[in-house]
């Protein structure tokens, strides 16, 4: 359900769109991962990169624009669970190698890459996934990962739009629509009217504008279904119906995702020792805002 749930939100979606919303979120990530291609990929000739959980690429965007002008001194890599984004990661970088593949059994031999990045990306896996990028790091080779915040900005964000995903989908408006296409109209225009208001008083944030957005088309298809042919209504309410599942499923498993300091540390205090050479795990705060909303987790293998 969820990797159906991502292929989709990846399907027809530009580079960079985010399943939040922030406006200064782009810019500070953007920023962030330039300089860790400055200072990590493009720093040692013939570095071997790999960002897992590449969703559209912005991750590998980032690093490849700190490459010098005419030079590709690194071979660059990505993988996603999501076939859709693995396609969107390729068609934006060029001459790099994609891979659709699970966090938890990456197609890759032990010790392959140089450096292994992540954002928001690997503990969708859940946290076995780090053991498995620490296994393809080679020695002396840097992992670095952002990593959602158990009850952090990102996550109380998701909650809010799972919570006005989930009363929309309970009100069951669409099928109350639906019915009404059957000929059952009696209760339609009050079902808008209920979640309408309902909605509007929640607390603001995407799936909230969204779900309002999608009751005044719904509203307008009703007004004028004599316009309408059925089968269009009953494509364009599966449609929708297909839309809030997916978006809560994501909404979902981004609050799942979310983690603390101390459940990263002791997964990562389960490998062998002398596997590290050096670990840092601390907040990680975006332009503008005063609460951090990742944890930039990074270490260095020995070797």
């Amino acid at each position: 359900m969820e990797t159906q749930a991502w292929s989709s939100f990846w399907t027809g979606r530009g580079a960079g769109e985010a399943a939040v919303h922030s406006p200064s979120r782009g810019r500070s990530y953007e920023a962030f991962w330039r300089e860790v291609g400055a200072q990590f990929v493009f720093s040692r000739p013939g570095c071997r990169h790999i960002d897992l959980a590449c969703g559209s690429g912005v991750v590998s965007q980032a690093i490849l624009s700190a490459c010098p002008d005419g030079e590709r001194a690194a071979t660059l890599y990505f993988a996603d669970i999501a076939q859709e984004a693995v396609r969107m990661t390729g068609e934006g970088l060029g001459s790099a190698t994609g891979a659709v593949a699970h966090g938890k059994a990456l197609p890759f031999a032990d010790g392959v890459f140089d450096v292994v990045t992540s954002q928001y990306g690997l503990e969708y896996a859940g946290l076995d996934a780090l053991i498995e990028a620490v296994r393809v790091l080679a020695p002396g080779g840097t992992l670095i990962a952002l990593i959602h915040i158990k009850d952090g900005p990102i996550a109380r964000e998701c909650t809010d739009n799972l919570t006005c995903l989930r009363h929309a989908i309970d009100a069951g408006v669409l099928e109350i629509i639906a019915q009404g296409f059957e000929g059952e109209t009696e209760g339609v225009r009050d079902a808008l009217a209920q979640e309408t208001r309902w909605q509007s008083n929640a607390a603001s944030c995407p799936a909230r504008d969204f779900v309002l957005r999608m009751l005044g088309d719904a509203n307008t298809l009703w007004t004028r279904r004599d316009a309408y042919h059925r089968e269009d209504a009953r494509h364009w309410i599966g449609h929708q119906t297909r839309e809030l599942a997916d978006y809560a499923a994501r909404m979902s498993s981004m609050i799942r995702a979310s983690r603390s300091q101390g459940e990263i540390l002791d997964r990562l205090a389960q490998l062998e020792d002398g596997v590290l050479a050096r670990l840092s795990l601390g907040g990680f705060t975006l332009d503008g805002e005063e609460t951090a909303s990742a944890w930039h987790l990074a270490l260095r293998k020995a070797g």
